[in-house]
């Protein structure tokens, strides 16, 4: 099946399992649920001006306008609780075993990262969201499963905003301290009963149910397990990368007023999760990934004893040269034992 075919067949499953999004009624005499979705989805893709896609569909500049934004809000309320949602048991049951059968990495329920959407500065307080790179930006913070489909998104934090702040103000974190985020679901190893967790890269503090890697010259065991932990979360940024191949909105500068980006990063979020829910796209994501995390210090802290149980249940895959598949090159191979790896960041 051509990528045309497949996107023709995606646009009409989305119309047809979705046609309770709908504008007032004068608005539906005027322009077919179809075409309205149809201008929404190519406004999102392309991230053409509004002038460029009103002449593209024959409509006027400011039905081209509404209609994106109407379409944008119905996707939020309508299709955002079906599509980005905390896994139900049997759901979880499945991305745990997901995360152990593709990278042999015991409790995960998923991955999580952020990366920054860049927009024009703002009128009000353009500092706040003026980021290290020298761009304007605001923040999506995601946890993804092991098929990349995100389950849980924070966004509108500002891009000045370091993970780790944005993290700590997040509901998702509010839930993991007071214990209602995943389901007490342990497992033993070496005397330690090791949680459900997520996977952080070094920007994330180390916490029970959050892994983040082993700081560097920490020692060669340390570094393979850095590399496992990294195969393991490069999940996200797989995600975050066919987010913005698929939403150029996303990849390019976002034009819409700063009140909106947020709701057209949740919408296309909630797009991506539909998509992947029905096929197997295969981009590549390499030049969207996010630059390595800033910072990479010492943890010694609660979370340390599930760290040290996990080194010692993924360590033997290292010392038999287990058969891992580089998911990265998108090819199967031996990689070394513990005497003769090398250093794997997890960016």
């Amino acid at each position: 099946m051509t990528s045309n075919t497949k996107s023709v067949t995606s646009f009409s499953h989305f119309v047809n399992s979705n046609c309770k999004i709908k504008l007032p009624l004068n608005f539906q005499r005027a322009v077919p649920v179809e075409l309205r979705i149809g201008i929404c989805i190519w406004r999102l893709a392309t991230n053409l001006e509004y002038r460029s896609i009103s002449h593209l569909f024959g409509i006027g500049l400011s039905t081209c306008c509404l209609i994106t934004q109407e379409v944008v809000t119905a996707i939020n309320f309508i299709l955002k609780p079906k599509y980005i949602r905390q896994p139900t048991a049997p759901e979880l049951k499945v991305i745990v075993q997901g995360f152990r059968d593709k990278w042999r990495f015991p409790q995960v329920a998923g991955a999580i990262d952020g990366t920054h959407i860049k927009i024009r500065a703002p009128t009000d307080d353009p500092v706040s969201y003026y980021n290290r790179k020298g761009e304007y930006s605001i923040i999506i913070q995601a946890v993804v499963d092991h098929r990349m489909r995100f389950w849980d998104i924070n966004v509108g934090r500002s891009g000045k905003i370091h993970d780790a702040r944005v993290f700590a103000l997040s509901s998702l974190y509010q839930r993991g301290m007071n214990g209602t985020l995943l389901p007490d679901w342990t497992e033993r190893f070496e005397g330690v009963d090791v949680p459900l967790v997520l996977l952080g890269d070094s920007a994330y503090p180390l916490l029970p149910w959050l892994m983040k890697p082993y700081p560097e010259g920490a020692g060669v065991t340390p570094e393979q397990i850095n590399f496992k932990l990294s195969q393991s979360r490069m999940t996200v940024e797989r995600a975050f990368g066919r987010l913005k191949g698929r939403w150029c909105c996303l990849l390019k500068v976002c034009d819409a007023h700063i009140t909106f980006v947020s709701q057209i990063v949740l919408a296309c979020c909630v797009l991506h999760n539909f998509l992947e829910s029905i096929s197997n796209f295969d981009i590549l994501p390499s030049k969207f990934l996010s630059p390595p995390a800033v910072g990479m210090e010492e943890d010694i802290g609660v979370g340390t004893p599930v760290r040290m149980s996990i080194r010692t249940y993924i360590r033997p895959h290292f010392v038999s040269g287990a058969y891992l598949r580089n998911y990265t090159r998108g090819q199967n191979c031996w990689y070394p034992s513990v005497k003769e790896g090398k250093t794997h960041n997890s960016h």
